[in-house]
């Protein structure tokens, strides 16, 4: 793997809320020649406002400024006027290339034996688009959980309150898992689309990424199954949002994959499902709640 194909491929990391991309970003960055920083949406959210020009000479220090406003990108930790000489000493460039030397930047900084660098977020699901069209040749890591362990995950209180979600929970969860199945189902046989199971990858850790390994074109490293001890070592997730990834601190496990069937009601599994019929089936899982049964006979016979 030479630098152009460290520069061109990236890998981006995209799923629902709490279905484990932060997870597979820890799997992935604890491999010697892999490096994905903590999420933030820098890239997709200032898209419109400085990729409508073909060089960004004259915008840089507007474009500067407006990462360092960012919380989350200040978690980098990446000196601003080392990033600053480092985008001024570019030669007239677009939009992708000023983004791709920000995440450059911090490979160097964190980890500069790797050959690939990329991006972990959630909201990318809603924005694969925008990564297209500026990296065409990304690679794209979709991870897809059953929605009814989503919504069980998002029941807790302090993450609803800390996201700020004001809306109904089954309506969140539903808009979140619509966009799961229009990015699956539209991706499906692109050669840079790889969709994998939350279940599958914490009952089978080691099978799975060498699978991803496989679609990464990089060997399978065991040191991948060691992210937590190597996340507390490196503070991978910065310390301070750890409220709602405790688990990264240990080792995977499946054992709580299905820990819905017994944190939800009855009577919620049915909405849940009654709520996502339409995409539950094509994405590879099967009602719980019998009457829901009936629910998928009819929109399948369709």
């Amino acid at each position: 793997m030479n630098e152009r194909t460290m520069e061109d491929r990236p890998v981006f990391v995209i799923g629902a809320d709490r279905s484990g991309t932060t997870l597979l970003r820890l799997l992935l960055t604890s491999h010697p020649l892999i490096c994905i920083p903590p999420e933030s949406l820098f890239f997709p959210l200032n898209e419109s406002r400085f990729a409508g020009s073909l060089q960004m000479s004259g915008q840089l220090e507007e474009f500067i400024t407006s990462l360092y406003q960012d919380g989350k990108f200040r978690d980098w930790k990446l000196d601003r006027d080392r990033l600053a000489e480092r985008l001024h000493g570019l030669s007239d460039p677009d939009y992708a290339t000023v983004v791709k030397n920000v995440y450059l930047l911090y490979v160097e900084m964190n980890a500069p034996g790797a050959l690939i660098w990329g991006d972990k977020n959630p909201y990318n699901l809603f924005h694969v688009s925008v990564i297209k069209r500026h990296f065409p040749e990304a690679r794209i890591l979709h991870i897809i959980r059953d929605v009814r362990a989503v919504y069980h995950s998002l029941k807790d209180e302090t993450i609803r309150k800390q996201w700020e979600i004001s809306e109904p929970l089954t309506d969140f969860v539903r808009q979140r898992y619509q966009q799961v199945h229009k990015v699956h189902t539209g991706l499906l046989g692109d050669r840079n689309y790889f969709s994998l199971h939350y279940e599958e990858l914490v009952r089978h850790p080691e099978k799975m990424m060498k699978e991803v390994c496989s679609f990464l074109r990089v060997d399978y490293d065991p040191s991948m199954l060691d992210f937590h001890r190597i996340n507390r070592e490196r503070e991978l997730v910065p310390r301070h949002r750890l409220g709602w990834h405790a688990m990264t601190l240990k080792p995977v496990s499946g054992r709580r994959a299905n820990a819905w069937r017994k944190g939800l009601t009855s009577e919620e599994i049915r909405e849940i499902e009654h709520e996502n019929a339409l995409y539950l089936k094509d994405l590879g899982y099967a009602p719980a709640a019998r009457r829901c049964v009936f629910s998928f006979a009819k929109w399948f016979k369709r």
